[in-house]
């Protein structure tokens, strides 16, 4: 189960990331640092969020027990899964920008 989550938080942080670089241009900015920063804010806690609440949820949905917490550290817990997605994370989202189309022809001109 770690590793669906995984590629799935993964795509959706890019898509986060896409969508949210797009509309902070129609923002109005004092300067394109003061941009940069609130777009790196908008991300980290996005992001953030995006990756902890689906494996919260996901293990609290999968152990209903009083305070959810029974098998989170077994084999197949919590933290099992927490290690899946981000091993996913650390490979699939270096190679989703990568072959990004755009990137792919910035490169190459």
């Amino acid at each position: 189960a770690g590793y669906g989550i995984g590629i799935a938080v993964t795509v959706v942080n890019t898509v986060l990331n896409t969508v949210m670089a797009y509309t902070a241009s129609f923002e109005a900015y004092t300067s394109r640092t003061a941009m940069e920063a609130s777009l790196t804010v908008k991300l980290a806690v996005a992001m953030v969020f995006n990756s902890t609440f689906s494996l919260v949820v996901s293990h609290y949905r999968r152990d209903p027990v009083e305070g959810a917490e029974v098998n989170w550290y077994s084999d197949g817990g919590l933290m099992e899964d927490v290690f899946s997605a981000v091993s996913v994370n650390m490979w699939l989202t270096p190679l989703l920008y990568v072959t990004q189309p755009g990137y792919l022809i910035t490169i190459l001109n």
